[in-house]
């Protein structure tokens, strides 16, 4: 089922926890050039009135914003007449990437957060496609050796064939050389393992698998958050396309009170049948 507005139950502010202290509820870090971004510079003066007040509840909060327009007005001390605009202009900042919605009282994760680069399945519930080779076979070879040798001296230790063979077959499948360093680099190593060779060999395979489904995690919430923002953009919309039409509504009610359409049915002054007047405004 694809996510609506509803389905979401908290609001968490942009790259909150990457910039922001932890624990501190008394104060928050701001950045003074924020009006060159052009999607800030965007907002209207209450739609960045009410963001730089969602990062002071946030803080206060220390956790993401629940999703309720009533509470965040009163919470932020919306006087009346404003409260009418703090949903749309919540959707708004959405829209902007600057408010993210989601369904978790905690802090987001890394994955989450940062901006990284996304990798999308077409099945959500098979395996992952493996990626098209990017080298020949050759330079296969030529950078499985690297690789290798790279693995031997970051972990103290000597080269083997099946450490060669397992890199080799992971680059033919398509692993690019940065996903093969990863896995061979955070390969755990216990103090009393003597034959690392054949720890990183063994571990090398699963490793990858697990880059996969982290991908695969980033690209189906990265899926959920685009759907979201579709979704209250929409809202957004029909939001403006209702009060555009009861304004119209108001202007008809208002031209009817006043008797315009008896005004416009007044036929024109006829100047011919005014008196004449001389130079100094005595009838002749």
């Amino acid at each position: 089922m694809q996510p609506t507005a509803s389905n979401f139950t908290h609001l968490e502010i942009k790259n909150w926890d990457k910039y922001q202290k932890p624990n501190t509820t008394s104060w928050i870090k701001d950045y003074t050039n924020r009006e060159d971004d052009p999607d800030f510079a965007r907002l209207t003066f209450f739609q960045r009135g009410l963001l730089e007040g969602l990062c002071r509840l946030r803080a206060r909060l220390g956790k993401p914003i629940p999703y309720d327009i009533d509470y965040i007005s009163r919470a932020l001390c919306a006087v009346a007449v404003e409260r009418r605009l703090v949903g749309r202009s919540i959707a708004v900042t959405i829209s902007r990437g600057f408010l993210i919605p989601c369904n978790q009282q905690d802090s987001f994760p890394d994955s989450a957060r940062e901006e990284k680069t996304i990798y999308i399945y077409e099945s959500e519930s098979g395996p992952a496609p493996k990626p098209t080779p990017a080298l020949t076979p050759s330079q296969n070879e030529t950078l499985a050796d690297k690789l290798q040798a790279k693995a031997c001296e970051f972990h103290n230790t000597t080269a083997n064939s099946k450490l060669r063979a397992s890199i080799l077959t992971a680059l033919n499948d398509g692993r690019t050389s940065n996903d093969v360093w990863t896995c061979l680099k955070d390969t755990k190593i216990e103090s009393n393992d003597r034959l690392i060779w054949k720890t990183l060999s063994d571990n090398l395979p699963f490793a990858l698998i697990q880059i996969d489904e982290r991908r695969k995690q980033e690209a189906q919430t990265q899926a959920m958050y685009a759907a979201a923002l579709a979704a209250e953009q929409e809202k957004g919309r029909l939001v403006l396309e209702q009060a555009a039409a009861a304004e119209r509504a108001e202007n008809e009610l208002i031209e009817d009170d006043l008797g315009f359409s008896e005004l416009d049915s007044i036929p024109e002054l006829d100047l011919a049948m005014v008196p004449e007047l001389d130079t100094v405004g005595v009838q002749q």
